[in-house]
């Protein structure tokens, strides 16, 4: 409940204590409040996998950041691959005229 209180909490925080005031468990009042709003006004302990979720998410969105990093970020060409040229022989043709071209400008 509200800390500083709101128009349920006060009045329930006030009712809660007078029922722990007649000795009535936890349980007991529990099962008041049940009867008197329904179901949906208890909320039960977190079970102990309440981690899972959070630790969850937290792996799953590194792993797609890895994901993302090794797809798109491209590392440099082997030395070996650069040396051996293109293999296709219209890209070999533009490469020579590109050398050719740019040969004068150091």
């Amino acid at each position: 409940m509200s800390k500083r209180g709101c128009h349920f909490c006060v009045p329930a925080k006030a009712k809660i204590f007078k029922l722990q005031q007649a000795g009535m468990s936890d349980q007991a009042i529990i099962d008041v409040y049940k009867k008197e709003f329904g179901d949906k006004i208890y909320l039960a302990d977190p079970s102990m996998f309440y981690w899972a979720v959070p630790v969850g998410a937290i792996v799953l969105g590194l792993l797609s950041i890895y994901w993302f990093l090794r797809r798109f970020i491209k590392s440099t060409p082997a030395p070996q691959a650069a040396a051996a040229g293109p293999i296709d022989p219209d890209l070999a043709r533009f490469q020579a005229q590109i050398e050719r071209e740019t040969a004068h400008l150091d």
